[in-house]
């Protein structure tokens, strides 16, 4: 009788890499994250809308010795006083602009750095190990790059929200009164540089109330709290700054995209929704696994994520929260095993594939010039879908020693407004939206600007002198049937029309390159 045939010996695991070699995996990999993120923020280097009219603000209180209360840059009704809560943003921003194009953007770099190296400490701070930080380095990179354009305050509050985290730390707790003195000066600032500032504050007080929960000692976090809220009244408009914030907070802006639900165009946005469940499943198991009162600031966690998903626009914060906290939790956990066991067995091919990612993202990176100051002014920039700016249409303004009022769309009104201020010229309409103007002035505009119903008595109510408008657009096929406007200006992308009676030189700039000095 034959023997049975013997069972084939099952497969050796691959034998696990020297310390040395899985530090090597780890370190390729996160060169390559690096890589990622800067290929993804690359492009990000055009001179942001928002910032002309926060540098403009920063001139005229230069000029003036105070901050201007109430509006000096445009014809239109606005609000009194004009609440400007990123004042001190663009008193930093012109600062910094004038030492030329590349101290800016390496001023905004400095601020990315600044973002990683604060969360990664938080991380480090509550246990991360580096295998988890590399995996959760993805997911971050991807939600974080919205917030580095050159430059928005809100990469200021992505600054001050890592420190915050950071102060909270496991290790800052025993120097808790100490903490609360060296917070006062961040919160003095970043109160003074965007309203952002009222999610630091809420998320305080979010920790405040965790440790209440975990009745641990609550006095020092409900001292900084106070203290924190009272800073806020050290501004130039003092209780007025709160009274614009109860109004700002809770108006509705239909308009604008960034305040839209992450659901609302999923045609668009269906990688960050995709990214907003990876890092709340993320979460929830860490919670799950080691349970909430090892999971320290896990009710900032479920705030933040409420925020980015009801809100585009906080999906930067979001990606802050997430690598500052959840890494800590997921340490002694099983996906922290899986992830070291995937290192230590495939450290060799981590090693390869890491190289060669941070060789293919970094090198298309390069090809697209991460550290060239740029102001969109051509038809390919608005094909690509980037802000294009008016330069032409203005260089023409100037040149004819304007001075008067130019209707301007919500984007480019901004840059007209720093260009013209000065040489007496304001403007109709800017990205200040509702710290300026109000809500019948932005739906006047969209009237115009939309070819809609009634622009006519849009381009009737003001005394307006120029009307500035994008070609091809509703508005420009509504002003070649006024009554009496004529066109004086016309490039590839910009057209200009003139009120009856303006005697203005007729020039044809299509077809031609317009270069640009900064500021």
């Amino acid at each position: 009788m034959s023997e049975p045939p013997e069972a084939p010996a099952p497969e050796a695991a691959p034998a696990s890499a020297s310390p040395r070699t899985v530090r090597l995996a780890i370190g390729a990999a996160a060169a390559a994250m690096l890589a990622l993120l800067l290929l993804k923020i690359a492009p990000l280097t055009f001179v942001d809308p928002d910032l002309w009219h926060q540098i403009s603000l920063a001139r005229e209180l230069f000029a003036t010795g105070h901050v201007p209360l109430s509006d000096v840059f445009a014809y239109t009704p606005t609000v009194d006083p004009v609440v400007h809560h990123e004042w001190g943003a663009g008193v930093l921003w012109l600062a910094v602009a004038k030492g030329g194009r590349h101290v800016f953007i390496a001023f905004k770099y400095l601020l990315v750095l600044g973002v990683i190296g604060l969360a990664l400490d938080s991380a480090r701070r509550r246990g991360a190990s580096p295998v988890v930080l590399v995996v959760a380095a993805l997911p971050a990179a991807f939600l974080a790059h919205y917030g580095f354009t050159t430059i928005r305050p809100q990469l200021l509050s992505m600054l001050a929200l890592a420190g915050l985290l950071d102060f909270l730390a496991p290790e800052r707790r025993g120097r808790a009164r100490l903490w609360l003195l060296a917070w006062l000066p961040v919160q003095l600032i970043w109160t003074n540089v965007h309203a952002g500032f009222v999610v630091g504050l809420g998320l305080l007080g979010v920790a405040t109330l965790e440790r209440a929960v975990r009745r641990e000692d609550v006095l020092p976090y409900v001292g900084l709290t106070v203290a924190s809220t009272g800073v806020v009244l050290l501004n130039p408009w003092g209780t007025d700054y709160v009274v614009y914030l109860a109004r700002a907070l809770f108006m509705a802006r239909p308009d604008v995209p960034e305040w839209a639900p992450l659901w609302s165009d999923l045609e668009l946005r269906w990688l960050d929704l995709l990214l907003w469940l990876v890092v709340a499943g993320l979460g929830a198991y860490a919670v799950r696994v080691r349970g909430w009162r090892a999971c320290r600031g896990v009710g900032i966690f479920v705030v933040v994520l409420l925020f980015a998903l009801l809100h585009q626009r906080h999906v930067t914060l979001l990606a802050v929260a997430f690598f500052a906290l959840v890494p800590g939790w997921l340490a002694q956990t099983p996906f922290e095993a899986q992830a070291r066991g995937f290192f230590e067995r495939r450290a060799r091919w981590v090693i390869m594939l890491g190289v060669a990612g941070t060789l293919l993202w970094g090198g298309g990176a390069a090809l697209r010039s991460p550290f060239t100051l740029r102001l969109p002014n051509d038809a390919v920039a608005r094909l690509e879908g980037w802000p294009t700016y008016p330069v032409g249409a203005v260089d023409y303004l100037v040149e004819n020693d304007f001075r008067g009022n130019v209707m301007t769309p919500f984007v480019e009104g901004a840059y007209v407004m720093w260009r013209l201020h000065p040489r007496g010229g304001r403007v109709s309409f800017d990205g200040r939206y509702e710290v300026a103007y109000p809500r019948e002035v932005a739906d006047a505009q969209a009237r115009l600007y939309g070819g809609g119903s009634g622009w006519l008595d849009t381009l009737n109510a003001w005394p307006t002198d120029v009307v500035l408008v994008a070609r091809p657009s509703p508005a420009l096929s509504v002003m070649l049937g006024a009554p009496g406007w004529h066109v004086v200006y016309g490039d590839d992308l910009y057209v200009l029309f003139a009120r009856p009676g303006l005697d203005l030189p007729f020039a044809d700039r299509r077809n031609r390159q317009f270069g640009f000095t900064f500021p």
